[in-house]
């Protein structure tokens, strides 16, 4: 989040206090995308990747092992050959969102069908749901650690995974409560919501209520964003209840508009043209 400076500083913290590093490099050539480590005997591969965010390095600029699924793919085959077990780690997903989307599972799935035996979302800020596919454990977030003092009801919960494979790959959660800035583990974790979102999301009807309703309640902040705030705006988010509010941003957009912004986000094509012609904006657009 805070560029080439905040990279390089994480870095050498990381590397004053004897704490190995992976999935980023200093350019797009230097990136270092896994570990092997040996486990009970076992060879495991540790393999980092991450959704494409601001994180894309470049010839001179550093940045993370972003998702490609192609080479994502090839790569997890090719290490599940050389290891016994392949361990991938995801930053990517849904904020703030117990469930995930189609798009994460679709991926999560295809890494699991090239050999990847555990794969686990890193970025969502809650624990998420959990899934056994075709012989691989796949969980949708693995929550905060430790998230400074702004907890919500989403963000003050993670799991720490233990990992044994001494007779095949055994996984041990163990919950991490934090409140005041402190980590610590719940000695007698309920995990009755946990299981009952679990088996919302096998059934699929609840799933997809939660998933239309959470979407629908962050579409303002994109209509908005779409719509350029001006001062009109902001005087009417001032005075106005928010139901007021949404319902004067949403009337000046017609189905012909939300169907053009539709396409521009869908198509790849338009999406590519949009994004660099606004990254190319500023660039040009003085701070502030």
């Amino acid at each position: 989040d805070f560029g080439k400076k905040g990279f390089e500083d994480t870095c050498n913290v990381l590397k004053e206090n004897g704490i190995d590093y992976f999935g980023v490099g200093e350019n797009e050539n230097s990136i270092d995308k896994y570990r092997s480590l040996t486990v009970d005997g076992k060879k495991v591969a540790v393999y980092l990747v991450a959704e494409t965010l601001f994180n894309e390095p470049k010839a001179d600029y550093p940045g993370a092992n972003v998702y490609d699924e192609y080479l994502v793919c090839k790569e997890i085959e090719a290490l599940k050959k050389e290891h016994d077990y392949v361990l991938v780690l995801y930053h990517g997903g849904m904020e703030f969102y117990w469930y995930n989307t189609d798009r994460i599972r679709k991926r999560f799935h295809r890494m699991a069908d090239s050999g990847a035996d555990f794969v686990v979302a890193q970025h969502t800020h809650n624990i998420g749901l959990k899934e056994d596919y075709n012989g691989a454990c796949l969980l949708y977030g693995q929550g905060n650690f430790l998230f400074g003092n702004n907890v919500t009801e989403y963000n003050k919960t993670g799991l720490l995974l233990e990992f044994t494979f001494e007779d095949g790959m055994k996984i041990k959660e163990h919950l991490v409560r934090h409140e005041g800035g402190k980590a610590y583990l719940d000695p007698n974790p309920d995990w009755s919501e946990f299981e009952k979102r679990n088996q919302e999301y096998r059934e699929g009807n609840e799933f997809r209520k939660e998933y239309s309703a959470y979407c629908e309640h962050i579409m303002l902040n994109y209509i908005r964003s779409f719509r350029g705030i001006n001062f009109v705006d902001r005087m009417v988010k001032k005075f106005c209840s928010d139901k007021t509010y949404k319902k004067f941003i949403y009337r000046h957009y017609t189905r012909k508009h939300l169907l053009r912004m539709y396409s521009i986000l869908k198509c790849d094509e338009h999406n590519e043209i949009m994004t660099t012609a606004l990254y190319d904006m500023i660039q040009n657009t003085k701070k502030g």
